[in-house]
């Protein structure tokens, strides 16, 4: 009985911790409908037609409160996006050292959603389309759906994403 009684006070106590969390670790909750991130912008289509891309979306925010904003700064975004189709599988990343992106404030909704855009844009698009030049040779893509979205609470998101080029 002693042990019950210690393990249910250590997952009480655990529980009021979690509780008691600085609101800064629940930040991506300032998404409504995680599985509408994209749907804002042009290039979201869920009726997109097309050769099809699936695969899975990865960002790890790196925050500070350096800008005055309202919530957090980003300091970084780690973005990953690995994308196949049939047996060709390939992940693209990048971050804002790689191109000297400015830190910005999380409420920045269209300017992260543009940041995983550019991500998709400049270097997958070029994989999938012979080194396709960004904004001119290259064809557009929609994005088509995002599925199975998880956070974890304190700058990690991930979700499935599929492209479609037409």
């Amino acid at each position: 009985m002693k042990r019950v009684n210690k393990i249910l006070s250590v997952v009480v106590a655990v529980g009021m911790i979690l509780l008691a969390a600085p609101s800064t670790l629940w930040a991506e909750s300032a998404v409504p409908d995680p599985g509408n991130f994209f749907a804002l912008t042009p290039e979201f289509d869920p009726q997109a037609s097309g050769t099809k891309y699936s695969g899975t979306l990865t960002v790890a925010y790196v925050f500070s409160n350096d800008l005055p904003c309202p919530g957090l700064t980003i300091n970084n975004m780690y973005v990953v996006v690995t994308l196949q189709q049939g047996n060709d599988m390939k992940p693209f990343n990048t971050d804002f050292t790689r191109t000297s992106t400015v830190p910005f404030c999380f409420d920045d909704t269209p300017r992260q959603i543009q940041y995983v855009l550019d991500l998709i844009r400049n270097q997958a698009i070029p994989h999938f389309y012979g080194n396709c030049i960004p904004g001119s040779t290259c064809p557009k893509f929609n994005v088509k759906a995002l599925s199975n979205f998880l956070s974890s609470g304190t700058g990690a998101v991930s979700t499935n994403i599929t492209i479609a080029v037409p």
